[in-house]
């Protein structure tokens, strides 16, 4: 997000706009409910830990892949750690599980809690 306000294009920063600042809060947002579900998830059930890790998990790649995006070209660089952080995201990604099946477990372990 800093660097957003930091890159001109067309003699602005790249952060004056709006599809790049909404891209910006969007990958705000969707880190800080990941971090709130994480948080959620540490004190509850096994079902909401594979919940908040499918959400952690694609906010990481989706803020990785919009920060890659507001980077542009400098992001594929080896001078600059994006690219670094995408590849952190989607490695995590395939070490752990993919969201869907994240879900799918923790659907699984609400249906079986319910049946008891």
């Amino acid at each position: 997000v800093d660097y957003a306000g930091i890159r001109h294009q067309f003699g602005r920063p790249i952060g004056t706009y709006q599809a790049i600042s909404h891209r910006c809060a969007d990958m705000f947002v969707g880190t800080e409910a990941a971090r709130a579900l994480v948080a959620v998830a540490a004190q509850a059930l096994d079902a909401a830990v594979a919940l908040a890790a499918a959400e952690a998990l694609e906010a990481a790649v989706g803020a990785a892949q919009g920060s890659l995006q507001v980077h542009g070209g400098i992001g594929f660089t080896w001078e600059h750690p994006v690219h670094h952080y995408l590849r952190r995201a989607k490695s995590s990604e395939a070490l752990i599980a993919a969201p869907d099946r994240l879900r799918e477990q923790a659907a699984s372990r609400l249906v079986a809690a319910a049946r008891r």
